[in-house]
């Protein structure tokens, strides 16, 4: 498959025009071009030209995209968040990790606010996100540990009826492990 008009089951990609803030859904062309485009992370990663568009990571325009689901009719979403640095002693040290950390807790507060929105429309299941985390989600030399973690802590959570409270499971809002002195 290398058109996302070939895909078996419809597939809809999210990216963010560069240049107008506006959320593009990519549902035909080539898959490779709108995945690249898709996680082009800005400053990071250089946008993707689609026809007369540079885009970049879609959630620069709509971080976790139900919104744009329900719009495409559907009615279960299951969410799965990447959580956030919650044990953290000390801000990273370099300007990129700061602000890749300052990003990652403005989209996990956004992220519990949509989910509460949202759920009132459709069905929303959220697999609870590594918690307590202390690296960066973008931080990729960790990606091989932090996926075997995720793999064994969602097959207990499902193991134990995939329990949610308020919707919203209590390693999303915002919280810290640190202890208050």
């Amino acid at each position: 498959m290398r058109r996302l008009e070939d895909t078996k089951l419809p597939c809809h990609i999210v990216a963010t025009d560069l240049l107008e803030g506006a959320e593009v859904l990519l549902s035909t062309g080539s898959a490779i071009d709108a995945l690249l485009a898709s996680a082009a992370i800005p400053g990071v990663f250089p946008p993707i030209r689609i026809g007369d568009r540079y885009l970049v990571d879609g959630g620069v325009a709509n971080h976790t995209p139900i919104s744009a689901a329900i719009e495409l009719g559907a009615q279960r979403l299951v969410v799965l968040p990447t959580g956030y640095s919650c044990t953290l002693s000390e801000p990273p040290r370099n300007a990129i990790g700061v602000a890749l950390h300052g990003l990652n807790l403005l989209i996990a507060r956004q992220l519990v606010n949509a989910i509460r929105h949202h759920r009132k429309f459709v069905e929303i299941v959220v697999v609870p996100p590594l918690c307590p985390l202390g690296v960066s989600p973008y931080d990729f030399n960790n990606a091989i540990k932090l996926i075997d973690r995720a793999e064994r802590t969602t097959a207990h959570w499902l193991d134990h009826g995939g329990e949610q409270i308020d919707g919203v499971p209590h390693e999303m809002p915002l919280h810290t492990h640190r202890d208050e002195d």
